[in-house]
Parts: structure tokens; sequence; C-alpha cells
């Protein structure tokens, strides 16, 4: 399975999206680490947790739609987009997709990945920006929508430098997400940085209850555009 990700994730090319470089292992039996170039500025979540202005931000939020674009007209789901997955190039910051179908492969026991703890206490994605259609065990799979629904959690993430919902511990979120509660509209957060309400709009659409009713990610895209 770890090749058959490698090779999808070999053959994309976008510049929204972390490219591949190689696999590396020290021998047979050892863990596979997975080659990429060096991002020096870290993962979007890191880089929110400065004084950055608001028109770069509305620029990563906007190559991070086109690399779900690109990903989504390739079939591929991302299924784990939270800051921590997009890492921040060199020079004028650019946002930089990884670990795009590859979140599966730390939580299937059959995975030379597989780790217990990377489940972030769920089956599939990271618990505070799974939409809620993922929190039913038996509805659990990444999709081009739940990617849509992670979207908007990472935009209230860069703007507020903060994960969703940081007044609830872990265990209350599934409910309080599958009852149809949504983060509250954070204004001015602690970095300087006012959410604009024309994107809080955009994320509301993201956020919708129900998968079919949240925009396509190239429509997310027209919209942040306008």
């Amino acid at each position: 399975m770890l090749l058959q990700e490698v090779l999808v994730w070999r053959q994309i090319d976008h510049p929204s999206i972390l490219p591949f470089d190689g696999v590396w292992r020290e021998s047979d039996d050892s863990i596979p680490y997975l080659l990429t170039p060096w991002m020096a500025h870290g993962n979007a979540h890191s880089f929110a947790q400065a004084e950055h202005p608001g028109q770069v931000i509305d620029r990563l939020l906007i190559e991070v739609v086109e690399g779900l674009a690109y990903l989504h007209r390739e079939e591929i789901s991302h299924g784990d987009l939270t800051g921590v997955s997009i890492k921040i190039s060199d020079g004028e910051y650019h946002a930089r997709l990884c670990d795009f179908g590859l979140a599966i492969l730390f939580k299937l026991p059959s995975s030379l990945l597989y780790c217990p703890s990377s489940s972030g206490g769920d089956q599939f994605g990271n618990i505070r920006w799974m939409a809620p259609e993922t929190h039913y065990p038996q509805l659990a799979k990444p999709s081009f929508e739940t990617d849509i629904y992670q979207f908007a959690c990472v935009a209230l993430e860069l703007y507020t430098g903060q994960v969703p919902f940081p007044e609830l511990r872990d265990i209350q979120v599934p409910s309080v997400v599958v009852s149809g509660a949504r983060p509250r509209y954070p204004g001015a957060g602690q970095y300087g940085r006012t959410l604009p309400q024309t994107l809080w709009g955009v994320m509301e659409q993201c956020w919708e209850q129900t998968p079919s009713d949240r925009p396509t990610a190239l429509d997310v895209l027209k919209m942040l555009q306008i």
C-alpha cells in the first residue's frame, strides 16, 4: 500500500503540492522515510502563530484551494487537511500541501507506517478538523466534501493561529460538530488579523452539515478570487 500511495504522489505536479523526492530506509526491515524538499518556514499552523498580515494568509488560502482543486481533478481526496499538513516554502511564503492520501497509512494495522497514536482520537483525520459525517465509524471515509469542510477549519486556524474549538477538549468536539454547531466568528485575533466577513461567509458554506450542500474546490476558489 505504501508503494501505491508513493507512486501517486510521485506523479503529481502542481505548485501548491509539496514535491516528492523519494523513499529511504536504513535496512529492509526498517521504517521507510518519505523524502521531500526542506521547507524553512515549517508548517502553516506554526507560521500562523506570528504577526503575518492578513494579505499573506489570504494568498496562502488561495494556494491551498488551488492544490485541493488539482487533487480533486485527479480524483484524489486529501483526507487530513490541517495546518500541520501544509508546509510554507522559502522566499515569499507559498503553501504546499502534503500528507494527502497518506493519512490512512498511519491508521491501518497492515501498513508499514502504522502508528496507533497518530489517529488523533478517531479513525480518519484529526478530530478538531473532521467533518460531521466522518465522526460516524460507518461513514468515516475521506471525500472531496470532507476536504472542503476541513479547508474552512484551516482558514480559521491560519487567521487565528489556534486550532478549531480551542475552548473545548478533544473528547467534546465530535458531539458538538455532529449536533450542527460550528466555531464562533473570531473577530480580531491575538496576531492582529481580523478574519474578513466575506471569507467567513465562504467558510460557513464549507461547514454545511450535509456534504452535498458544500461548494466544490473550484467554487471556493472562484469566491476567494473575487
